[in-house]
């Protein structure tokens, strides 16, 4: 597949009324290799294997800086496990108030964790989602969107859908006209909700920290991983030295 020749094929789906047919067909496309631009809540992906003549390909379409590292995108909670062998109370709690939704949560893996992941998934998919003991994982609010994840086979990277340095693009027409005959297929999904992109958060051994601002503040990022304890005893006295020796 040479980028700058291919035909670009539109799809049009109803989030609330979604043709899994298409579905299907649009996730046998990334699946084989292709490119497909596909609506979230936020802006327009282009959705891509994690195999490295596809990122390959996919930072050659973008003009990406390839040491840039790529965000996993799941379609159901459960599969950050895979990703993730250890996760945290703190981001336990982020997860529950934030997914799905736009937030893109960079975990920090310690060295257990990693060799563990070096082992348990293929090379090429370790060192295209993994930089630094950490990886990016983004869980969309968005009908086609997380249905489209759920049937690829391969895990799936989607950068927003625009140039490096570029606004990225918010409708189908957007994509277009800046896509058209270099990506496969575009899934014309309607204008997206925010329209702005998702709010960066790595949480690790350091606490949380926000790395780029988006749709959440940082106050409501803090407040969606707070973790409330209750230390309930029989005597007033116990009760501050025991707080204590606990935290």
């Amino acid at each position: 597949m040479v980028v700058g020749t291919m035909r670009t094929d539109v799809m049009k789906l109803d989030a609330d009324d979604l043709d899994l047919s298409k579905i299907r067909e649009a996730a046998a496309v990334v699946d084989a290799g292709g490119l497909v631009a596909f609506p979230t809540e936020t802006v327009y992906g282009i959705a891509a294997r994690v195999r490295s003549d596809t990122l390959a390909m996919l930072d050659n379409l973008k003009g990406r800086d390839p040491s840039k590292p790529y965000t996993l995108h799941i379609g159901q909670k459960d599969e950050v496990g895979r990703y993730v062998p250890s996760i945290g109370l703190r981001a336990e709690r982020l997860l529950e108030n934030a997914w799905p939704g736009p937030l893109t949560v960079v975990f920090e893996l310690d060295a257990n964790d990693i060799d563990r992941q070096k082992t348990t998934l293929a090379r090429e998919v370790f060192e295209g989602l993994y930089r630094d003991n950490s990886i990016g994982i983004r869980y969309p609010d968005n009908g086609i969107a997380a249905a489209l994840l759920r049937h690829t086979t391969n895990p799936v990277v989607a950068p927003s859908a625009n140039m490096a340095g570029q606004p990225p693009g918010v409708n189908a027409d957007a994509v277009l006209c800046a896509f058209s005959g270099r990506v496969d297929l575009v899934i014309d999904g309607g204008e997206c909700r925010y329209g702005t992109s998702s709010t960066v958060a790595k949480i690790g051994k350091d606490g949380l920290e926000i790395l780029r601002a988006g749709v959440y503040t940082d106050a409501e990022v803090e407040t969606m991983s707070d973790v409330t304890f209750l230390i309930v005893c029989t005597g007033n006295t116990c009760r501050s030295p025991m707080a204590e020796g606990i935290f």
